[in-house]
């Protein structure tokens, strides 16, 4: 079946032969992922030039195997074993590949990738798609993987997706070496996310699409169940986050020990080379390392099973105290694009199918109690990201929203609505925050800004000395009512009004420099 989105034409899919599969297992269960992942990918990619041949699509459990192979611990920041990491990698580029060629439905992976938890795959991998619609299906012996990391899956280990996110986004600023890793796996998710969900705009099937059983724990609950999501999009990797949005698998955060080049030069040498035709595997196959407490099946194979492998490991090493806050705020920025893609994927689907979750004047109401106390800083990189993923009019609605909270004098209604100069000159220009000090006029100011420059850029803006005067006079006010006085606020404090007050003041010269240019 070849589906279509407004991106690309999906190509349609078979079940990769029994031979093959059975090859890629034996590989996969041997820890030779580069050779597993090698063949799969050829025969993914075979006649790609010819939009009507069927890619050849493994099953189910095999997509649950490189989903989680792109992030465990074990092949990635515990080990310094190259093939591991470059195993881990081929997992993620195959996936990846699937979900541009063949899409995220018809190949399983809207099936496949859910939590045991929350109904995971096991439970409703026959249900959720008709049988001809998935590639692959698990009736077969060879479909089955008999390796650790199948029981370790994180689609077992986690409780539901949203505390994934969560412990990811805390990595991004408390663990950096095991953020690369879920960086690269929420990109995945993401991508998959959003073709999916182009898909079940074309259909009208919002209900089978994944962010759908991702969503699903918060469909009829109260508010403040929902804000367990926004509190996940927004982990900052503070100990309160860390406590809400932890782990997913034991002591993940430890790290491979650096190995001194020379030794391991040395040990190589007096290892024993790989002899196939004698039987002798040097230490291919051993393991004297601990599992981590992973359990295995218990049940005969007919193959056996290596244990999870994993190398020196030492405890991430903890940044002096006084970098902590200039790091933090770097390492978060890393993060932003991928938090502002959650967002904008919340956004559409809330407006496709406002319905099934909440009506996107909802969300953004949601976002805006969490995002307007946040320190000016993060607040400036969440609402002025170097690049946009929300549409410009979701975008208007977000920001006309957070305005509506910080504004000192009542405000439009907090929900969408058509922008116009005059609204802008009318609502916003001049308004001053609630309180006065120089934070909240500088996130007032940057709100209002961003206002201007959308209508810059929809060419919606009229040049000439009424909207100049109109910038001019709202920016004296809003440093006006800073009043700043570095004899009232001492220490960190003092520091802190004195950029805020370098910020408000900076916007003020863009909106003129704007405004004078048209």
């Amino acid at each position: 079946m070849t589906h279509s989105s407004e991106q690309r034409q999906y190509r349609p899919v078979k079940p990769l032969a029994p031979e093959i599969l059975g090859q890629v297992t034996l590989y996969l269960e041997q820890r030779l992922y580069q050779q597993g992942f090698s063949l799969l990918f050829s025969t993914l990619t075979a006649g790609t030039g010819y939009p009507s041949v069927a890619a050849h699509i493994p099953s189910l459990q095999h997509l649950v195997f490189a989903s989680t192979l792109i992030v465990h611990p074990s092949v990635t920041t515990r080990t310094n074993a190259a093939d591991r990491h470059a195993g881990a990698n081929d997992a993620l580029k195959y996936l990846r590949h699937v979900n541009e060629l063949v899409g995220p439905r018809s190949s399983g992976l809207v099936t496949a990738l859910r939590f045991a938890n929350a109904g995971g795959f096991r439970a409703s991998r026959r249900a959720r798609l008709p049988p001809n619609d998935v590639a692959g299906e698990d009736d077969d012996e060879l479909s089955k993987i008999n390796s650790p990391l199948m029981e370790d899956s994180i689609w077992a280990k986690a409780e539901d997706f949203w505390s994934v996110v969560g412990w990811a986004f805390n990595c991004s600023v408390a663990h950096s070496e095991r953020w690369k890793r879920w960086e690269v796996w929420l990109g995945l998710m993401v991508d998959i996310l959003e073709a999916d969900l182009a898909i079940a705009a074309e259909t009208n099937d919002g209900e089978n699409c994944l962010l759908s059983a991702y969503l699903s724990p918060f469909v009829n609950q109260g508010r403040s169940n929902k804000r367990r999501l926004m509190r996940a999009l927004l982990a900052d990797g503070s100990p309160k986050s860390l406590a809400e949005f932890g782990e997913v698998w034991k002591n993940e955060t430890k790290l491979a020990k650096k190995k001194d080049e020379k030794a391991e030069m040395l040990q190589m040498r007096k290892r024993k080379k790989l002899d196939l035709d004698k039987e002798e595997y040097a230490d291919y196959l051993d393991s004297d390392s601990e599992n981590d407490g992973i359990s295995t099946s218990k049940s005969q194979s007919r193959r056996p099973s290596l244990p999870l492998e994993d190398g020196d490991i030492e405890e991430e090493e903890d940044e002096p105290e006084g970098d902590q806050k200039d790091n933090s705020l770097t390492r978060l920025s890393s993060s932003i694009p991928l938090r502002q893609r959650f967002l904008a994927l919340l956004s559409q689907y809330t407006t496709q199918h406002p319905a099934l979750f909440l009506p996107p004047d909802e969300l953004y109401d949601l976002y805006t109690e969490f995002t307007r106390p946040l320190p000016l800083p993060i607040f400036q990189l969440l609402i002025l990201p170097a690049k946009r993923f929300l549409p410009p009019t979701s975008q208007i609605s977000l920001t006309q929203t957070l305005l509506c909270a910080l504004l000192a004098t009542p405000g439009p209604p907090c929900q969408p609505q058509h922008l116009t100069q005059e609204i802008w000159q009318a609502k916003y220009a001049l308004a001053t925050a609630t309180n006065s000090g120089a934070g909240d006029n500088a996130k007032l100011s940057l709100l209002i800004e961003d206002l201007l420059s959308a209508l810059s850029k929809a060419g919606a803006l009229k040049p000439g000395p009424e909207v100049l005067g109109f910038v001019t006079e709202g920016v004296l006010a809003r440093e006006t009512k800073a009043g700043f006085d570095a004899r009232r606020k001492t220490g960190d404090k003092a520091k802190d009004e004195v950029e805020a007050t370098k910020i408000l003041k900076l916007s003020g010269v863009r909106m003129k420099t704007l405004v004078q240019m048209l």
